[in-house]
């Protein structure tokens, strides 16, 4: 049981996640929800987009994908959108 104690609580102590803000343009409720839906399918933890501010707040494991990655998929969505 120690052994395996000491395994989970390294496995999960080697999950780092990062926390970075971004201004990503957008217009409404609706863009809100695009901008949030496509940075959790394409890798971040959580997405939390203010439409006042035109900031996405973004947690991510840096290990699995980069903040890059996840913002060209949101510019993508965005592009297609217009």
């Amino acid at each position: 049981i120690l052994i395996f104690s000491v395994l989970f609580t390294s496995f999960l102590s080697a999950q780092t996640f990062t926390n970075e803000t971004f201004k990503v343009k957008g217009d409404c409720g609706m863009c809100k929800e695009r901008i949030e839906r496509t940075a959790l399918k394409n890798g971040a933890k959580s997405a939390n987009w203010t439409a006042e501010t035109q900031k996405l707040q973004l947690e991510f494991n840096p290990e699995k994908v980069s903040a890059d990655e996840i913002l060209k998929k949101v510019k993508a969505m965005r592009s297609a959108r217009k």
